[in-house]
């Protein structure tokens, strides 16, 4: 099966007044057709902006492309023009953003923001943009929706705000949803909820999902599989009960021992010494390794590629290159 989105050796850099920084330091990604793909990682990986530069949504002033291809149903994303990405935002690429209410518009009603894009992409009528826009509220499982059209942003709560972004992201037929930590401003129980809407509405839809996020349990209930990233990098990929029960790359296992465990006795949190390194001044080799306890001499000097270690199992680590 040839994947619905393909990114392939993506370098971002961002300029300042101090140089370049390598934000994207050459990612390969693959995400197949009604697949839910979990991408993880700390604050200041790459993660989000992964995700934008799939939009074309970096800053015009400070951030480029400086290498790399992003293909979408087989076609280039890379280069095209705004008005292009225009064509494909909200009618075959959609995102759901992290806040809800900084990407909701606080001065329109909620039905005059629902109703836009489907007039948009679809060109259909006032009347029949509205009727759609209360089926897909009512899809979402928000209660009363010929009411919540004629209210403000403000006056919802944070899990309804998030699902009003879901329909609008879904209600022009998207194929690929990039949903940018789409729970993380919400309550436990909201969270679940969110997350169990966005699984059950993808799936009926056939809809592939980019899930970015931090918290590894999300990855583990909801995706098939998952991506792990530092420092701009792809460390490790594969099937989620395999990088979770038995990663292969020092970074992974890292994140796994800082969870804490609340069956057994109780233990001391592990935390990952270092911090995430400088993106001007990034170390040589493996970014990795000035906090990996088992890093070599060749982990300073040269950068390892991602190689297969199982079936769809792939990890970036020249100790595992040798059990290859």
């Amino acid at each position: 099966m040839e994947p619905l989105l393909k990114i392939k050796d993506l370098h971002v850099d961002f300029l300042s007044y101090a140089g370049a920084a390598r934000a994207l330091n050459g990612i390969d990604l693959d995400l197949f057709p009604g697949e839910f793909l979990g991408l993880v990682g700390e604050s200041g990986s790459g993660k989000s902006l992964t995700a934008n530069s799939v939009l074309g949504l970096l800053p015009l002033k400070n951030a480029a492309i400086a290498k790399g291809s992003i293909l979408f149903e087989g076609e280039e994303l890379v280069g095209k023009s705004e008005r292009e990405y225009q064509a494909l935002r909200g009618k075959k690429i959609s995102m759901v953003f992290q806040e809800p209410m900084n990407a909701l518009n606080p001065a329109f009603k909620i039905g005059s923001q629902v109703t836009e894009i489907l007039k948009l992409h679809q060109g259909v009528t006032a009347k029949k943009a509205r009727t759609e826009a209360v089926s897909w509220l009512a899809r979402v499982r928000i209660p009363h929706p010929e009411e919540i059209m004629n209210v403000y942003p403000f006056e919802l709560s944070g899990g309804m705000r998030q699902r009003v972004l879901l329909a609008m992201a879904l209600s022009c037929g998207s194929k690929l949803l990039l949903a940018d930590e789409p729970t993380t401003a919400l309550d436990v129980s909201i969270q679940a909820q969110i997350l169990r809407l966005i699984r059950d509405t993808t799936d009926s839809l056939g809809t592939s999902v980019l899930l970015i996020t931090h918290d590894l349990a999300v990855v583990a209930q909801t995706c098939q599989r998952v991506a792990v990233m530092y420092s701009g990098n792809i460390v490790e990929s594969g099937p989620v009960r395999k990088v979770l029960r038995q990663p292969r790359h020092p970074y992974t296992k890292a994140l796994l021992q800082a969870l804490p465990h609340l069956d057994g006795p109780i233990k001391a949190l592990q935390s990952i010494p270092g911090t995430v390194p400088n993106l001007l001044t990034p170390p040589s080799g493996c970014r990795f390794h000035p906090r990996c306890s088992v890093a070599e001499k060749r982990c300073q000097a040269d950068r390892p590629k991602l190689l297969s270690v199982a079936e769809n199992h792939y990890v970036a680590c020249w100790r595992e290159s040798h059990h290859v």
